[in-house]
C-alpha cells in the first residue's frame, strides 16, 4: 500500500476551494438562467396599503391567466380605475376580509367561510348593489384563495351579496 504525503498550504487551499466554488456556482447560473433572469427582472412592488394596492397586488398573483371570475381575459388595470376610490364602508370590508381569511388559513371548511363572509357582508349592507361590489368579490375570491385554499365560484360569489 503506497501512502502519499500531500503538503498543503493555507493558499494552496484557499484557491482549491475558490475555484471549486467558481465552477459550481457557473453550474447553477447555467441551469437555472432562465428562473433567475425572471427573478431578478421582477419589479418589486410596495405592500398594499388601500383595499384597491391589495387588490391589484393579490390579482397580480393569482390571475396570472389574465381571467377573471367569470371567465372573461381581463386586465387589472381594466378593473380597477386608477382613480377610483373606496368608500370608507369599502375600505373597512376589504380589511375584514382579509383579516377574516388571513386568520382562518387552512383550517376551515368552505361551507363555514361561505357563512361567515355572508355575515360579514350583511355587516355592509351599503355595498350591496354599489359600484364596488365587483371588485369586492374579486377581492373575497382572492383572498379565500389564497388564505383558506379555497376557490369559490362566480355563483357562490353572487349568493354572498344576495343573502
Amino acid at each position: 500500500m503506497c501512502v502519499m504525503n500531500i503538503s498543503l498550504t493555507w493558499a494552496d487551499y484557499a484557491l482549491i476551494v475558490s475555484v471549486c466554488l467558481a465552477v459550481y456556482y457557473l453550474i447553477i447560473l447555467f441551469f437555472y438562467r432562465k428562473s433567475l433572469n425572471g427573478f431578478l427582472s421582477a419589479k418589486t412592488t410596495p405592500g398594499p396599503h388601500s383595499p384597491t394596492d391589495l387588490f391589484t397586488a393579490e390579482a397580480a398573483l393569482s390571475n396570472s391567466k389574465g381571467l377573471n371570475l367569470f371567465g372573461e381575459a381581463i386586465e387589472v388595470q381594466q378593473i380597477l380605475g386608477e382613480d377610483q376610490d373606496f368608500t370608507p364602508d369599502a375600505q373597512a370590508f376589504a380589511d375584514e376580509i382579509q383579516a377574516y381569511t388571513s386568520s382562518c388559513g387552512n383550517d376551515i371548511g368552505k361551507e363555514e367561510l361561505i357563512q361567515n363572509l355572508r355575515k360579514i357582508v350583511q355587516k355592509y349592507p351599503s355595498l350591496i348593489g354599489s359600484d364596488s361590489q365587483y371588485e369586492l368579490s374579486q377581492l373575497i375570491a382572492i383572498s379565500s384563495e389564497n388564505n383558506c385554499s379555497i376557490h369559490l365560484s362566480a355563483d357562490e360569489l353572487s349568493e354572498l351579496w344576495n343573502g
